[in-house]
């Protein structure tokens, strides 16, 4: 099976190029220089002469405060190029999978939020990828939207790392306690697509794909960055990094300024998903949370 990867040099894509199941496919990966999907008439070409029966987009515009100031650059990427996306895949009969966020809720609205909720955008990025999805829904007949959570992992600059940095350079960290999120791993997302892939690999794509479907993929359990921040503590102090304690600072929302403003309460519900008879359940957030610092501080040890 031919699959178009998209963003492969992104956190997502790095995660994804990273496992050895992809072995079982033929995946293709340009960088934005061999392939810009903003440019429909070129997109066109390079996908229909490639021929890919799934295009993966892992694409994304994911600066929240930069979008703010640059509204234009953010649109062109999470919706521009994903409407030429969802035209082409449309086009060319291949399935699309799209990467989204919890940030298309928020605004006047209280969580956590389920894959029927209307979406409602506090900030010009959630703003993006909500018109990004619009144009999935209204174009593309064969597409699964996953709308993951304040993503991190091994690969690439995130939450995870930078808490870790700021912790190691000021021996604390200051963390919001009154924001209800959720997180999504980025290695417990790719098992989850590899699993989805394996399936329409096994299966024709007209059997597996016949509608948009919407999927919200975070790890389970709510949270709050404070609660984050502390389990990241927690950790960093019983692997004994330091010869005094790492300590973490609450502190409200309001006491924390950023350019864009986020949601109060962006928690997703989790989806349910049965895969070939299989139910795939998603870890939960302390777990994987937990596993991932503990290979990233053993990747790191003689750094």
């Amino acid at each position: 099976m031919i699959i178009l990867l998209i963003g492969g040099n992104g956190q997502l894509g790095s995660e994804f190029l990273s496992f050895s199941e992809k072995e079982n496919f033929s995946i293709y990966s340009p960088n934005s220089s061999e392939l810009d999907i903003t440019d429909h008439n070129s997109t066109s070409k390079f996908i229909k002469k490639l021929n890919p029966e799934i295009i993966l987009n892992f694409a994304a515009y994911t600066d929240v405060n930069g979008a703010e100031s640059n509204y234009e650059k953010a649109n062109n990427i999470n919706n521009i190029a994903v409407k030429n996306l969802a035209m082409i895949s449309n086009e060319c009969d291949a399935g699309l999978i799209h990467i989204s966020t919890d940030f298309v809720f928020g605004k006047d609205q209280k969580g956590p939020y389920t894959v029927n909720d209307i979406t409602s955008p506090i900030n010009q990025y959630g703003v993006t990828k909500d018109n990004g999805e619009k144009e999935i829904l209204k174009n593309c007949k064969k597409s699964i939207i996953i709308r993951v959570a304040s993503l991190y992992g091994l690969h690439k600059k995130n939450f995870l790392k930078n808490f870790i940095n700021t912790i190691k350079k000021n021996g604390e960290i200051s963390a919001i306690y009154d924001q209800k999120i959720t997180l999504t791993n980025s290695q417990d997302l790719v098992e989850f697509i590899y699993l989805l892939l394996n399936s329409i690999k096994n299966k024709s794509l007209n059997d597996f794909f016949n509608e948009t479907i919407i999927y919200h993929y975070i790890n389970t359990g709510y949270t709050t960055w404070y609660d984050v921040a502390k389990l990241i503590v927690d950790e960093m102090n019983k692997n004994k990094l330091s010869e005094t304690e790492y300590r973490v600072k609450k502190i409200s929302k309001n006491q924390w300024k950023q350019k864009a403003e986020r949601p109060n309460d962006s928690r997703l519900v989790p989806s349910h998903f049965d895969i070939d008879g299989f139910r795939y359940i998603m870890p939960d957030w302390e777990t994987s949370l937990i596993r991932t610092m503990n290979n990233y501080f053993k990747s790191t040890i003689n750094e």
